[in-house]
Protein backbone atom coordinates (compact mmCIF):
# COMPACT_ATOMS: atom_id res chain seq x y z
CA UNK A 1 0.00 0.00 0.00
CA UNK A 2 1.58 3.39 -1.06
CA UNK A 3 2.78 5.56 2.13
CA UNK A 4 2.44 2.65 4.57
CA UNK A 5 6.01 2.53 5.49
CA UNK A 6 5.51 6.69 6.03
CA UNK A 7 2.71 6.33 7.76
CA UNK A 8 4.47 3.70 10.39
CA UNK A 9 7.20 5.95 11.04
CA UNK A 10 4.94 8.86 12.26
CA UNK A 11 3.06 6.71 14.38
CA UNK A 12 5.94 5.90 16.05
CA UNK A 13 7.11 9.22 16.07
CA UNK A 14 3.88 10.71 17.75
CA UNK A 15 4.33 7.77 20.41
CA UNK A 16 7.54 8.99 20.92
CA UNK A 17 6.70 12.70 21.28
CA UNK A 18 3.92 11.37 23.52
CA UNK A 19 5.76 9.94 25.99
CA UNK A 20 8.59 12.71 26.40
CA UNK A 21 5.30 15.06 26.61
CA UNK A 22 4.40 12.85 29.39
CA UNK A 23 8.10 11.95 30.80
CA UNK A 24 8.41 16.27 30.42
CA UNK A 25 5.15 16.82 32.43
CA UNK A 26 6.30 14.71 35.57
CA UNK A 27 9.58 16.70 35.91
CA UNK A 28 7.36 19.65 35.81
CA UNK A 29 4.97 18.73 38.44
CA UNK A 30 8.25 17.18 40.32
CA UNK A 31 10.08 20.53 40.21
CA UNK A 32 6.97 22.58 41.07
CA UNK A 33 6.89 20.34 44.53
CA UNK A 34 10.32 20.82 45.35
CA UNK A 35 9.91 24.70 44.59
CA UNK A 36 6.80 24.82 46.93
CA UNK A 37 8.79 22.50 49.30
CA UNK A 38 11.57 24.73 48.80
CA UNK A 39 9.67 27.72 50.06
CA UNK A 40 9.25 26.33 52.98
CA UNK A 41 12.19 25.34 54.30
CA UNK A 42 13.73 28.78 53.19
CA UNK A 43 11.62 30.22 55.81
CA UNK A 44 14.10 28.01 58.17
CA UNK A 45 16.85 30.42 57.23
CA UNK A 46 15.75 33.61 59.65
CA UNK A 47 15.99 30.79 62.98
CA UNK A 48 19.69 29.74 61.87
CA UNK A 49 18.66 26.68 59.78
CA UNK A 50 20.89 25.57 57.23
CA UNK A 51 19.46 24.66 53.77
CA UNK A 52 20.61 23.08 51.01
CA UNK A 53 18.44 22.63 47.77
CA UNK A 54 19.02 20.51 44.68
CA UNK A 55 22.70 18.82 45.54
CA UNK A 56 24.62 16.30 44.44
CA UNK A 57 23.59 12.83 46.03
CA UNK A 58 27.53 11.82 47.07
CA UNK A 59 28.80 8.58 45.80
CA UNK A 60 26.11 8.31 42.85
CA UNK A 61 26.27 9.96 39.50
CA UNK A 62 22.76 10.55 38.48
CA UNK A 63 21.22 11.37 41.36
CA UNK A 64 20.35 13.90 43.52
CA UNK A 65 18.90 15.09 47.10
CA UNK A 66 16.46 17.32 47.31
CA UNK A 67 16.67 19.47 50.26
CA UNK A 68 19.13 19.23 53.45
CA UNK A 69 18.18 21.00 56.27
CA UNK A 70 20.81 21.39 59.23
CA UNK A 71 18.67 22.51 62.88
CA UNK A 72 18.96 22.02 66.70
CA UNK A 73 16.96 19.01 66.03
CA UNK A 74 19.50 17.32 63.75
CA UNK A 75 19.82 16.94 59.92
CA UNK A 76 17.10 16.36 57.85
CA UNK A 77 17.15 14.74 54.33
CA UNK A 78 13.59 15.93 52.99
CA UNK A 79 12.75 14.03 49.61
CA UNK A 80 9.48 16.25 47.95
CA UNK A 81 6.63 14.56 46.41
CA UNK A 82 4.21 16.36 44.11
CA UNK A 83 2.13 13.46 44.45
CA UNK A 84 -2.18 13.53 44.11
CA UNK A 85 -4.22 10.85 45.41
CA UNK A 86 -4.40 9.32 48.82
CA UNK A 87 -1.91 8.58 51.29
CA UNK A 88 -2.06 6.13 54.12
CA UNK A 89 0.06 5.17 57.05
CA UNK A 90 -0.16 2.23 58.74
CA UNK A 91 2.10 -0.50 61.30
CA UNK A 92 5.64 0.22 59.08
CA UNK A 93 3.61 0.68 55.92
CA UNK A 94 3.34 3.51 53.44
CA UNK A 95 0.61 3.39 50.43
CA UNK A 96 0.23 5.99 47.54
CA UNK A 97 -3.57 5.34 46.09
CA UNK A 98 -3.42 1.89 47.35
CA UNK A 99 -0.03 0.89 46.46
CA UNK A 100 2.86 -0.02 48.83
CA UNK A 101 5.87 2.13 48.42
CA UNK A 102 8.77 0.42 49.82
CA UNK A 103 10.99 1.37 47.38
CA UNK A 104 10.57 4.69 47.61
CA UNK A 105 10.99 4.73 51.85
CA UNK A 106 14.30 2.46 51.10
CA UNK A 107 15.45 4.84 48.76
CA UNK A 108 14.80 7.92 51.55
CA UNK A 109 16.36 6.10 53.79
CA UNK A 110 19.48 5.41 51.90
CA UNK A 111 19.74 8.99 51.61
CA UNK A 112 19.79 9.75 55.33
CA UNK A 113 22.49 7.36 55.21
CA UNK A 114 24.63 8.80 52.37
CA UNK A 115 24.30 12.34 54.04
CA UNK A 116 25.09 10.77 57.65
CA UNK A 117 28.49 9.32 56.41
CA UNK A 118 29.74 12.88 55.50
CA UNK A 119 29.00 13.90 58.91
CA UNK A 120 30.66 13.98 62.18
CA UNK A 121 29.63 11.48 65.14
CA UNK A 122 27.19 14.04 66.43
CA UNK A 123 25.38 15.35 63.59
CA UNK A 124 25.61 11.67 61.97
CA UNK A 125 23.46 10.45 64.87
CA UNK A 126 20.92 12.97 64.87
CA UNK A 127 20.07 12.39 60.40
CA UNK A 128 16.89 11.50 59.75
CA UNK A 129 15.21 11.03 56.60
CA UNK A 130 12.11 13.25 55.93
CA UNK A 131 9.00 12.42 52.67
CA UNK A 132 7.22 15.52 52.56
CA UNK A 133 4.01 15.50 50.26
CA UNK A 134 3.22 18.81 48.45
CA UNK A 135 -0.26 19.03 49.64
CA UNK A 136 -2.31 21.55 52.40
CA UNK A 137 -3.74 18.71 54.87
CA UNK A 138 -0.99 17.98 57.10
CA UNK A 139 0.34 14.38 57.25
CA UNK A 140 2.13 12.79 60.34
CA UNK A 141 3.66 9.62 61.02
CA UNK A 142 6.64 7.17 60.56
CA UNK A 143 7.13 4.92 58.15
CA UNK A 144 10.51 2.53 59.70
CA UNK A 145 12.80 4.98 60.28
CA UNK A 146 11.27 7.78 57.64
CA UNK A 147 9.72 10.60 59.10
CA UNK A 148 6.52 11.43 56.60
CA UNK A 149 4.52 15.02 56.47
CA UNK A 150 3.22 17.27 54.16
CA UNK A 151 3.89 20.62 53.25
CA UNK A 152 0.96 21.72 55.15
CA UNK A 153 2.76 21.05 58.46
CA UNK A 154 6.55 20.62 57.31
CA UNK A 155 8.10 23.60 59.21
CA UNK A 156 6.18 22.74 62.37
CA UNK A 157 7.36 18.91 61.91
CA UNK A 158 11.08 19.83 61.62
CA UNK A 159 11.05 22.52 64.25
CA UNK A 160 8.93 20.41 66.73
CA UNK A 161 12.22 17.80 67.76
CA UNK A 162 14.01 18.24 70.70
CA UNK A 163 17.75 20.09 70.16
CA UNK A 164 19.99 17.70 70.09
CA UNK A 165 22.88 19.61 68.11
CA UNK A 166 24.58 22.81 69.57
CA UNK A 167 25.39 26.27 67.65
CA UNK A 168 28.95 24.67 66.99
CA UNK A 169 27.72 21.41 65.93
CA UNK A 170 25.40 22.86 63.49
CA UNK A 171 27.75 25.01 62.06
CA UNK A 172 30.42 22.67 61.63
CA UNK A 173 27.22 19.81 60.20
CA UNK A 174 26.87 22.89 57.75
CA UNK A 175 30.27 23.36 56.49
CA UNK A 176 30.68 19.35 56.17
CA UNK A 177 27.66 19.25 53.90
CA UNK A 178 28.95 22.37 52.25
CA UNK A 179 32.36 21.18 51.50
CA UNK A 180 31.26 17.60 50.30
CA UNK A 181 28.37 18.88 48.05
CA UNK A 182 31.07 21.03 46.06
CA UNK A 183 33.26 18.44 46.05
CA UNK A 184 30.51 16.00 44.91
CA UNK A 185 29.59 18.01 42.28
CA UNK A 186 33.18 18.97 40.53
CA UNK A 187 33.89 15.53 40.63
CA UNK A 188 31.13 14.14 38.66
CA UNK A 189 30.65 17.81 36.38
CA UNK A 190 31.78 16.71 32.82
CA UNK A 191 30.67 20.80 31.65
CA UNK A 192 30.72 23.71 33.58
CA UNK A 193 26.71 23.08 33.81
CA UNK A 194 26.48 19.35 34.16
CA UNK A 195 25.33 19.64 37.52
CA UNK A 196 21.98 21.83 36.77
CA UNK A 197 20.82 21.35 40.74
CA UNK A 198 23.62 21.92 42.78
CA UNK A 199 25.66 24.65 40.43
CA UNK A 200 22.79 27.47 41.37
CA UNK A 201 23.55 27.00 44.79
CA UNK A 202 27.39 26.65 44.74
CA UNK A 203 28.50 30.04 42.65
CA UNK A 204 27.34 32.46 45.63
CA UNK A 205 29.88 30.40 48.03
CA UNK A 206 31.82 33.70 48.66
CA UNK A 207 28.57 35.50 49.74
CA UNK A 208 27.38 32.67 52.54
CA UNK A 209 27.81 33.62 55.78
CA UNK A 210 29.06 30.47 58.48
CA UNK A 211 28.64 28.46 55.24
CA UNK A 212 26.36 26.05 57.74
CA UNK A 213 23.66 29.29 57.88
CA UNK A 214 23.52 29.53 54.40
CA UNK A 215 22.46 27.17 52.04
CA UNK A 216 24.36 27.77 49.06
CA UNK A 217 22.23 30.88 48.49
CA UNK A 218 22.39 34.47 48.65
CA UNK A 219 20.36 34.65 51.80
CA UNK A 220 23.19 33.26 53.99
CA UNK A 221 25.32 36.01 52.51
CA UNK A 222 26.07 38.05 55.57
CA UNK A 223 28.49 35.09 56.90
CA UNK A 224 30.99 34.71 54.25
CA UNK A 225 34.04 33.62 56.33
CA UNK A 226 33.97 30.22 57.00
CA UNK A 227 32.19 29.86 53.51
CA UNK A 228 34.61 31.84 52.07
CA UNK A 229 37.72 29.73 53.92
CA UNK A 230 35.32 26.10 52.82
CA UNK A 231 35.29 27.81 49.24
CA UNK A 232 38.80 27.71 49.09
CA UNK A 233 39.31 24.37 51.03
CA UNK A 234 36.98 22.76 48.48
CA UNK A 235 39.60 23.05 45.86
CA UNK A 236 42.43 21.42 47.91
CA UNK A 237 41.36 18.34 46.77
CA UNK A 238 42.46 19.11 43.22
CA UNK A 239 45.99 18.11 43.26
CA UNK A 240 45.56 14.72 44.86
CA UNK A 241 43.72 13.47 41.82
CA UNK A 242 47.13 12.02 40.26
CA UNK A 243 47.24 9.99 43.05
CA UNK A 244 44.92 7.46 41.29
CA UNK A 245 46.96 6.31 38.35
CA UNK A 246 50.06 6.21 40.14
CA UNK A 247 48.89 3.28 42.64
CA UNK A 248 49.00 0.72 40.29
CA UNK A 249 52.84 1.27 39.84
CA UNK A 250 53.35 1.16 43.08
CA UNK A 251 51.89 -2.06 43.97
CA UNK A 252 53.16 -3.69 40.44
CA UNK A 253 56.74 -4.33 41.95
CA UNK A 254 54.99 -5.78 44.57
CA UNK A 255 53.35 -8.42 42.58
CA UNK A 256 56.98 -9.26 41.11
CA UNK A 257 58.32 -9.17 44.22
CA UNK A 258 55.76 -11.84 45.35
CA UNK A 259 56.93 -13.91 42.33
CA UNK A 260 60.05 -13.67 42.95
CA UNK A 261 60.12 -15.64 46.81
CA UNK A 262 57.85 -18.06 45.18
CA UNK A 263 60.42 -19.05 42.33
CA UNK A 264 63.26 -18.89 45.15
CA UNK A 265 61.51 -21.29 47.38
CA UNK A 266 60.50 -23.65 44.42
CA UNK A 267 64.53 -23.57 43.73
CA UNK A 268 65.20 -24.60 47.39
CA UNK A 269 62.47 -27.53 47.19
CA UNK A 270 64.15 -28.48 43.71
CA UNK A 271 67.71 -28.62 45.21
CA UNK A 272 66.09 -30.68 48.18
CA UNK A 273 64.35 -33.18 46.66
CA UNK A 274 68.06 -34.07 44.21
CA UNK A 275 70.10 -33.85 47.26
CA UNK A 276 68.03 -35.92 48.93
CA UNK A 277 67.56 -38.82 46.09
CA UNK A 278 71.11 -40.99 46.86
CA UNK A 279 69.79 -41.15 50.63
CA UNK A 280 66.07 -41.55 49.14
CA UNK A 281 67.47 -44.33 46.74
CA UNK A 282 69.41 -46.33 49.45
CA UNK A 283 66.89 -46.88 52.26
CA UNK A 284 64.20 -47.73 49.27
CA UNK A 285 64.58 -51.13 49.72
CA UNK A 286 64.17 -50.89 53.47
CA UNK A 287 61.16 -48.52 53.09
CA UNK A 288 59.44 -51.60 50.70
CA UNK A 289 60.13 -54.00 52.76
CA UNK A 290 58.62 -52.07 55.79
CA UNK A 291 55.63 -51.18 53.04
CA UNK A 292 54.96 -54.62 51.77
CA UNK A 293 56.83 -57.51 53.95
CA UNK A 294 57.33 -60.96 53.07
CA UNK A 295 54.34 -63.17 53.00
CA UNK A 296 55.12 -65.99 55.61
CA UNK A 297 53.33 -69.41 55.86
CA UNK A 298 51.40 -68.31 58.72
CA UNK A 299 50.16 -65.72 56.58
CA UNK A 300 48.70 -68.29 54.01
CA UNK A 301 45.16 -69.31 55.03
CA UNK A 302 44.94 -73.49 54.71
CA UNK A 303 41.98 -74.74 53.68
CA UNK A 304 40.14 -77.76 55.30
CA UNK A 305 41.97 -81.11 55.40
CA UNK A 306 41.02 -84.05 53.18
CA UNK A 307 40.45 -87.07 55.14
CA UNK A 308 41.25 -90.33 53.23
CA UNK A 309 38.62 -92.54 54.82
CA UNK A 310 35.95 -92.17 57.62
CA UNK A 311 38.49 -93.60 60.36
CA UNK A 312 40.64 -90.74 59.46
CA UNK A 313 38.71 -88.06 59.83
CA UNK A 314 36.42 -89.51 63.38
CA UNK A 315 39.86 -88.98 64.43
CA UNK A 316 39.51 -85.48 64.61
CA UNK A 317 35.13 -85.55 64.89
CA UNK A 318 34.19 -88.49 66.42
CA UNK A 319 30.51 -88.37 65.32
CA UNK A 320 31.45 -87.21 61.65
CA UNK A 321 30.68 -83.66 60.19
CA UNK A 322 27.66 -82.14 58.52
CA UNK A 323 26.20 -78.80 57.23
CA UNK A 324 23.98 -77.00 59.50
CA UNK A 325 20.83 -77.92 57.81
CA UNK A 326 21.21 -81.76 57.98
CA UNK A 327 22.80 -81.62 61.55
CA UNK A 328 19.27 -79.97 62.37
CA UNK A 329 16.96 -82.16 60.64
CA UNK A 330 18.62 -85.87 62.93
CA UNK A 331 16.63 -87.13 65.71
CA UNK A 332 16.84 -85.58 69.12
CA UNK A 333 18.46 -87.17 71.50
CA UNK A 334 21.27 -88.83 69.58
CA UNK A 335 25.24 -88.16 69.35
CA UNK A 336 24.92 -85.06 66.98
CA UNK A 337 27.99 -84.76 63.86
CA UNK A 338 30.05 -81.41 64.08
CA UNK A 339 29.15 -78.38 61.90
CA UNK A 340 31.82 -78.70 59.84
CA UNK A 341 30.08 -77.39 56.15
CA UNK A 342 33.71 -76.46 55.10
CA UNK A 343 35.35 -80.02 56.27
CA UNK A 344 32.21 -81.60 54.80
CA UNK A 345 32.55 -79.82 50.93
CA UNK A 346 36.13 -80.99 51.07
CA UNK A 347 35.53 -85.16 51.86
CA UNK A 348 32.30 -84.75 50.25
CA UNK A 349 33.22 -88.30 48.71
CA UNK A 350 32.85 -90.03 52.52
CA UNK A 351 29.00 -89.46 52.04
CA UNK A 352 27.59 -91.66 50.01
CA UNK A 353 23.82 -91.36 50.96
CA UNK A 354 24.62 -87.64 50.32
CA UNK A 355 22.29 -86.29 53.31
CA UNK A 356 24.55 -83.67 54.07
CA UNK A 357 26.33 -85.76 56.96
CA UNK A 358 30.16 -87.81 56.23
CA UNK A 359 30.97 -90.29 58.24
CA UNK A 360 28.12 -90.32 60.80
CA UNK A 361 27.94 -92.98 63.76
CA UNK A 362 26.49 -96.01 63.41
CA UNK A 363 23.29 -96.36 65.19
CA UNK A 364 23.88 -98.39 68.08
CA UNK A 365 27.65 -98.03 68.18
CA UNK A 366 29.75 -96.53 71.16
CA UNK A 367 32.17 -93.94 70.26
Amino acid sequence: MAGESADELARRQREKAERLLRAAERYEQGARGEQATGAILDQLCADGWAVFHDVRWPGRQRANLDHVVVGPPGVFVVDAKNWSGRIELGDQTFRANGRRQDKVVAAAGDAALAVAGLLGPEACAATRSVLCFVRDEPLTGWCHEVMVCSTGNLRETLQGGPAVLTEDQQRAAAVELDLAFRAAARGDRPAPDSGSGTRPGARPGPKPGPGPAGSPGPRSGPRSGPRAGARAGARSPAPVRPIGPRRPRRTAPRRRGGAGRLLALGLVLALTLVLGAGALASSLPRLIDLLDPPVTATQVPLGPTVYEDCEALRADYPDGVGTRRAVRHLAAGGRAPAVQPAVYRANRRLDPGADGIACEPVAGSTP
